[in-house]
């Protein structure tokens, strides 16, 4: 499979461990997969280009 990245980060690895915890509660189980996503995210996104693009914007 080519499409497959291997990340290894540490506060994944760790957000990973608390999140197979038989003592996570359902709040920090929401709260460490936001924070695997946001991780997920920038590793995903790495390497791609930035693209430029001009805005009109209020000013007031």
């Amino acid at each position: 499979m080519e499409n497959i990245i291997n990340v290894k980060h540490p506060l994944l690895t760790n957000l990973v461990s608390k999140l197979r915890s038989i003592h996570t509660n359902s709040y920090d189980f929401r709260k460490y997969l936001s924070e695997v996503g946001r991780i997920l995210l920038v590793e995903a996104l790495k390497n791609e280009k930035m693209k430029e693009k001009e805005l009109e914007i209020w000013i007031g």
